[in-house]
């Protein structure tokens, strides 16, 4: 598998004609409008994967395009429940959990979420079944947006030097760690390797370049 599938979200899918409800406040491309935080809309159209936003049109009849993290599914009875990858929850397997992003390194507005990393340790007999252990969960609540990597992957991507991996094990903001995350923590520096040139020269203008292409995808 490539470095950017290993990359790519899961390939969970909010079906057209779902009601969902906007995590944040968004203007309205072309326009100074602002549609606040709990606007209702309906999934127009869905996109291939996650890689790329979903359509939406609102109850004034205005449609632009949302990424999967900015959206909570609505349901029947009017309550908003958070977005996740389907599969077990993984929760109560976490071995290590940290803060990246702004609010791990003290660059947060109001409205910056809390990103989330964390490893989880699967139970043997999830690794004795027809089907291995997700590799990756991903879980969307009320400003928490949080990524499990199951451990196996997780120390697979750190060998490749992946820059999301290493910003998770470099983190300053622990909010949990046992004794196999303390194991993972210590032993950081030997995932430091000449891969880093290769992950963190392509890493910054993919960055740059996937804004500027969601940017132009939401003023079409």
């Amino acid at each position: 598998m490539s470095d950017r599938d290993d990359n790519l979200p899961p390939n969970f899918l909010i079906p057209p004609g779902t009601q969902v409800v906007l995590r944040y406040d968004r203007r309205v491309p072309g326009t100074d409008v602002v549609k606040p935080a709990g606007t209702v809309g309906e999934i127009v159209e869905a996109p291939d994967d996650n890689d790329r936003p979903y359509l939406v049109r609102f109850l004034d009849g205005v449609s632009f395009r949302l990424k999967f993290g900015e959206l909570l599914a609505r349901r029947e009875d009017h309550t908003v429940e958070a977005a996740a990858t389907p599969g077990p929850d993984v929760s109560a397997f976490v071995v290590y959990r940290v803060v990246v992003g702004s609010r791990a390194f003290g660059l947060a507005t109001e409205s910056s979420d809390e990103d989330r990393r964390g490893v989880y340790l699967p139970p043997a007999d999830w690794h004795w079944s027809l089907s291995k252990p997700p590799e990756q969960v991903e879980f969307f609540a009320d400003g928490v947006e949080e990524v499990d990597w199951e451990i196996e992957k997780f120390i697979r991507l750190a060998l490749q030097a992946n820059p999301n991996i290493l910003e998770t094990l470099w983190s300053p903001v622990v909010l949990l760690a046992d004794e196999t995350g303390d194991e993972l923590r210590r032993m950081r520096t030997a995932f430091l390797s000449r891969h880093l040139y290769k992950t963190y020269s392509g890493y910054v203008p993919s960055s740059v370049d996937g804004r500027r292409w969601a940017w132009a995808d939401a003023e079409k």
